[in-house]
């Protein structure tokens, strides 16, 4: 059984769960997309209980969820980071790097922009502090002050 038709299999359960499985699926297909055939992952941690009976996981590839975890984590050797990404191009890595790096000086450009914007609408909450705006930006407060420099 594959991690689509788990996900197909469920019958309507909290968003949540849903959204939690759903996550799982697509790290593990980017993994083996990634590495290859031969990964799996070592470990499965999810917070959740269990959508379906525990046999249904059984039928997965790999390994059998822990569920109730205290966070939702995929372990695996750390010696698959190490390795090259299976069917990668050099151009066209050099290629997306180009075109990230272009994105995010566009981005830093923008953030004394967005920053104003959000100053304005969080202060009528009382809450526009630094760590509440950095993370509507998707930043750490850190990095948002050194964008702001």
């Amino acid at each position: 059984m594959s991690e689509d038709t788990l996900l197909k299999s469920m019958a309507p359960r909290t968003h949540i769960r849903q959204g939690v499985e759903l996550g799982f699926a697509v790290g593990l297909r980017l993994m083996r997309t990634l590495c290859g055939p031969k990964w799996a992952p070592n470990v499965l941690l999810i917070q959740t209980t269990p959508a379906s009976p525990l046999s249904t996981y059984k039928k997965l590839p790999g390994v059998l969820p822990r569920f109730n975890a205290a966070e939702n984590t995929i372990v695996f050797a750390a010696d698959w980071l190490t390795r090259p990404v299976s069917d990668s191009d050099p151009e066209l890595r050099r290629l997306m790097q180009q075109q990230l790096q272009s994105l995010d000086n566009v981005y830093r450009d923008e953030i004394p922009d967005w920053v104003t914007q959000l100053i304005r609408g969080l202060l009528a909450q009382g809450d526009a502090t630094l760590y509440i705006i950095a993370s509507h930006l998707g930043l750490g407060a850190r990095t948002l002050q050194q964008a702001l420099q």
